[in-house]
């Protein structure tokens, strides 16, 4: 696949497309070989709908979908990103980053996700609380919705409003098109008067999980309940609700707004009202303001799922010998490379150190909340220049990148890539000594010298020792830094398993009216990221 040309490794722009045609091949072909569900993938009906973004998935009955979901989102000539990200950094991923799955689970894997999550947000809707606080609560429910549905295939919500009355605002069988599902929370109007929070959630036992309104027996079943105060004019008594059959298996969170924190009284009811009155199941808010900020922490509840992630460290030779605008090159490089991966891979985190005379940590892993400003950051890099502590630099990341305090996981991939354009020079650390270090183990190396450093053979020969393995997808040699994109697709494969990204989010939605005729067919969206 490489050309060699003065002991370089050059990829052709015929090899480039013959991988990008490999990557569409596996996954047309993956469709025979991987579980399929038959739950329905959500119909999202146009580019302009707001859940549409950097990557987008389409839908109609027959169809079976596979794309990645944005992983940032960006406006106004793509200056203003923001990354994708919530507290704790999750995705739903079927495959392992390590080898070895159980493939005899894949039965029993396949019957649990298909049954899927359903979850009923129980909304206070009574006099108690002003407009403008029951339409913050209602877009708090769609952001929610929406996050939710990022990573969840197989999550549906229904709402249910109590005032005077009570009344299922969304049911559960309306959740194939997302945009109608949306829409419709966006129009739901606030019943007013009184408090019957129990009445509300026997309503959800009786009307909502049940079959005929689209909920399955096997699935699991969460009730979230938003109110702003103590029940009031409710024919019906808590304890019994609560203790009946039905709530049997349903996991029960509740949050208080305003100020309910100060009545002992609306207290003991959510405290009754959660499943377990700890900091897991019960919450308290100011006002409705900080409502969204409290349900986006249910994400993981709501999904069951969370992943440590990908942390990558690239270490950036910033000695003398680089001249300032092959420096400003490999900042872009670094820059693209965070854009790139972040439009596929949710749990991805960059570090960046640079090293000269000094060694610093440029970017730490803990400053990826926010993409612009991480982007920003990269570009405002100062070369350091002087001498070429590589061995150090990659000690530096041991030491002060890949750690707890600084952002790191432990279950975490765990990647470093290493930019130079030359020996080590002036360094007091033996790079030997440092790769050997047991810090070092399951870390990956990717390695990259640029210009005249392949013509220097302990220059090649220290490379070779840096990289994981000195092959071609692990060691890579460009003739100047402005063929650093060149390696771009290479990279993001290899720190997103890109090919596996795609496997991973394929779904089957059945036509119910020729089970035996499903029609199959991928379309998929990217816009790149400038």
């Amino acid at each position: 696949m490489f050309q060699s040309v003065s002991g370089k490794q050059v990829i052709s722009k015929k090899v480039i497309k013959m991988i990008h045609g490999y990557i569409l091949l596996a996954v047309i072909c993956s469709t025979a070989g991987v579980n399929i569900f038959t739950t329905p993938v959500r119909h999202l009906q146009g580019k302009g709908d707001d859940l549409f973004g950097q990557t987008i998935i389409e839908s109609q009955p027959g169809v079976l979908v596979a794309s990645p979901v944005q992983m940032v989102h960006c406006t106004m000539g793509q200056e203003n990103c923001t990354k994708v990200n919530t507290t704790d950094q999750l995705i739903h991923r079927q495959r392992r980053y390590t080898k070895g799955s159980n493939n005899n689970n894949n039965n029993d894997n396949q019957n649990e996700a298909d049954a899927g999550t359903e979850i009923a947000f129980v909304l206070d809707g009574s006099g108690s609380i002003d407009p403008p606080d029951f339409e913050k609560a209602k877009d708090s429910i769609i952001n929610t919705m929406k996050k939710v549905w990022e990573t969840c295939f197989t999550c549906n919500f229904a709402i249910v409003q109590y005032g005077r009355n009570i009344r299922t605002e969304l049911s559960l069988l309306e959740n194939k098109n997302g945009t109608k599902a949306i829409e419709k929370v966006k129009s739901i109007e606030q019943i007013m008067h009184y408090t019957k929070t129990a009445s509300a959630i026997n309503h959800v036992l009786e009307h909502v999980f049940v079959a005929e309104n689209g909920s399955k027996e096997e699935a699991r079943k969460i009730m979230i309940i938003i109110t702003d105060g103590i029940i009031f004019l409710d024919e019906m008594k808590l304890t019994d609700v609560l203790n009946s059959p039905k709530m049997k298996n349903i996991l029960r969170l509740a949050i208080g707004v305003g100020n309910v924190v100060n009545d002992t009284k609306a207290i003991q009811e959510l405290k009754e009202i959660a499943s377990d009155p700890d900091e897991d199941h019960l919450f308290f808010v100011d006002d409705y303001s900080g409502l969204g900020e409290k349900l986006s922490k249910f994400k993981k509840t709501i999904t069951g799922i969370e992943d440590a992630g990908t942390e990558i460290a690239f270490v950036l030779d910033g000695s003398g010998s680089i001249d300032p605008p092959d420096f400003q090159k490999a900042k872009d490089f670094i820059c693209n490379t965070m854009k790139k991966v972040w439009e596929t891979c949710f749990t991805c985190n960059f570090a960046i150190v640079q090293y000269g005379r000094d060694i610093r940590t440029e970017l730490s892993l803990l400053e990826n909340e926010n993409g612009r400003k991480a982007i920003e950051k990269v570009k405002s890099l100062e070369q350091i220049m002087h001498y070429t502590k590589t061995a150090s630099a990659i000690n530096h990341v041991l030491e002060h990148v890949f750690v707890a305090e600084n952002g790191s996981k432990e279950e975490a991939r765990k990647i470093m890539i290493i930019i130079t354009d030359g020996r080590i020079f002036l360094d007091q650390m033996n790079l030997t000594d440092v790769l050997n270090s047991p810090k070092m183990k399951n870390i990956l190396r990717l390695a990259i010298g640029v210009g005249d450093v392949a013509n220097d053979t302990r220059a090649i020969q220290e490379l070779k020792e840096i990289a994981s393995d000195p092959d071609e997808d692990h060691l890579f040699l460009v003739d100047d830094y402005s063929g650093l994109d060149e390696k771009l697709l290479k990279f993001e494969k290899t720190i997103t398993g890109i090919e596996d990204q795609l496997i991973h989010r394929q779904r089957r939605y059945t036509n119910s009216n020729n089970n035996d005729k499903t029609r199959i067919m991928m379309k998929i969206m990217r816009m790149k990221m400038t």
